[in-house]
């Protein structure tokens, strides 16, 4: 038990943390634009924009699936999709493993390349020229690649989040239960900010 308050107390400190380094961020910008030092000013804002989509990008990992029975999480993967953010873009994800079979969770939000994949989305006979088969998750449209044992699943939510399952020695109705087990309805609260 005492472990468990250790732990919960350090993620309090190091949110804590972050958030100072956020509002000190601002208030240099706020002083460095007041003093006509503008160059100052973006650098500072582009941190404490950095570090929201930091925030943002962690709170998206959170609403990813646990690994199913048998599977396991990669962890510290130097390859792996963790919390990230580039640019304007922001992407969180999860690698998972059961023997040779992996699956990938990424989830892309706040880029262009999201609103270039919606008219894939939009358009069934793309998908049907591409080979690949419109599905069902949890009452959303998917596009699913399917082909001997290696596929993908994109799913588009209000055309400002991107979901990407991706598998490799895998059955389709894994990649199809970790599409299933992502949050959609906490991610497009999070986009929407409530």
């Amino acid at each position: 038990m005492k472990k468990v308050f250790v732990f919960l107390l350090a993620i309090a400190i190091s949110q804590t943390v972050i958030a100072d380094e956020i509002s000190d961020a601002i208030s240099a910008a706020l002083e460095s634009y007041n003093a006509g030092e503008t160059s100052a000013a973006i650098e500072k804002l582009d941190f404490a924009a950095n570090k929201l989509k930091q925030i943002k990008s962690e709170s998206i990992t959170k609403l990813l699936p646990d690994p199913m029975e048998s599977w396991s999480i990669v962890e510290n993967n130097s390859d792996s999709h963790m919390a990230s953010a580039f640019g304007g873009m922001v992407m969180a994800g999860k690698d998972y493993i059961k023997g040779q079979s992996k699956v990938s969770i990424i989830v892309i939000t706040d880029s262009p390349m999201v609103q270039s994949t919606a008219m894939m989305f939009a358009n069934p006979m793309m998908v049907k020229l591409s080979g690949d088969k419109v599905i069902d998750i949890n009452g959303k449209k998917a596009i699913l690649h399917y082909m001997q044992g290696n596929g993908k699943i994109s799913i588009l939510l209000d055309e400002k989040i991107l979901i990407s399952v991706d598998g490799s020695n895998v059955k389709q109705e894994d990649l199809e239960k970790y599409a299933a087990g992502v949050n959609f309805e906490e991610l497009l609260k999070l986009q929407q900010g409530l």
